[in-house]
């Protein structure tokens, strides 16, 4: 595959990146379960297929422009969001079962 496809493969890898990223994001029940894995997959495509189109660039000689700076830094980027919400979620998780714990009894009472 040439540059400039690769390029635009990361620029469309990064735009449903970033729409997987947000649609998980917004306060809608259970969106966050298939959305952040489909940021995650998109966003390996962007930093993968922008990084292929930075070295065909070098190696032809030819710049790879900023679709290919675009993808890497969007699927890096959204990765280590991905990352950091999960690891938020899952530190959160303990807290909120205690909490539940504490208030289910005071509803029903």
């Amino acid at each position: 595959m040439n540059s400039p496809r690769l390029a635009v493969t990361s620029l469309v890898a990064s735009l449903l990146t970033i729409t997987f990223f947000c649609i998980g994001f917004l306060p809608i029940p259970l969106t966050a379960i298939p959305c952040y894995p489909a940021a995650l997959i998109a966003g390996l495509v962007a930093l993968v297929s922008g990084a292929r189109a930075i070295l065909a660039g070098r190696a032809s000689g030819q710049p790879a422009g900023w679709m290919a700076w675009l993808g890497v830094a969007t699927g890096v980027f959204v990765i280590l969001a991905v990352a950091c919400f999960t690891s938020l979620t899952l530190m959160a998780l303990p807290v909120l079962a205690e909490t539940l714990q504490q208030v289910w009894p005071s509803l029903g009472g």
